[in-house]
């Protein structure tokens, strides 16, 4: 038979600059001798292969996306190569001052365990849609929202609060475009200037601004 994995290369991987990192990748083969030996490209810098071991071993260093591509040869010079992506955040934990927190949401959309990380920016998100709605945002202000949230719930006026509610709720319920914010930020000006009428009316306190009678 062909050489194939035993123990093939993960194929998503996370983590945040300074995690270690132990793992192995394994091959097998018929070929006699087998003389297995193990190579990859676009590693993330930190990481080192063990040419005979397939042991994986390092700290993650630098922020990026690596489409990291594992092969295994051997002694007849047939190999079988293995795919992993490796996503590498920051190690900060990136502060957002919120009107509507996780466990308020959570209730809203009746979601009762986990997707604490989806959950989180959906409230930051719902916070700069109010912001940029009353005048304190700007289009051109980066946000930078890296897993794990902190969120630091602020006081809001009943009408802010109800209209950020309002924006988490449909940030949540519409994973696709143009609200979906389930894979990150995204385009923070496509996000933040996206007309939710039902909250437009929460923050300007009249049903007759938009002609609604």
């Amino acid at each position: 038979m062909a050489i194939v994995w035993s123990v093939p290369p993960p194929t998503n991987m996370r983590g945040r600059v300074g995690d270690d990192v132990t793992l192995r990748i394994e091959a097998t083969t018929t070929a006699e001798p087998p003389d297995i030996t193990y190579t990859v490209v676009e590693h993330p810098p930190g990481l080192t292969l063990g040419e005979t071991t397939g042991d994986i071993n390092g700290t993650l260093t630098t922020v990026g996306v690596y489409e990291a591509v594992y092969t295994a040869t051997d002694g007849n010079m047939d190999t079988v190569d293995g795919p992993s992506q490796w996503v590498v955040t920051p190690d900060v934990q990136t502060v957002h001052d919120v009107l509507v927190t996780r466990e308020q949401l959570r209730e809203l959309v009746s979601t009762p365990t986990g997707h604490e990380d989806a959950l989180d920016l959906c409230c930051i998100l719902a916070t700069h849609w109010v912001k940029y709605r009353v005048g304190e945002l700007t289009l051109e202000e980066e946000v930078e929202a890296f897993p794990p949230y902190v969120l630091i719930p602020v006081p809001a006026n009943p009408g802010r609060l109800r209209a950020a509610q309002i924006a988490a709720t449909r940030f949540w319920a519409s994973p696709q475009a143009p609200f979906g914010v389930m894979g990150g930020f995204g385009d923070l000006a496509t996000r933040v200037s996206a007309s939710i009428p039902e909250a437009e009316l929460a923050l300007q306190g009249q049903r007759t601004a938009f002609g609604i009678a």
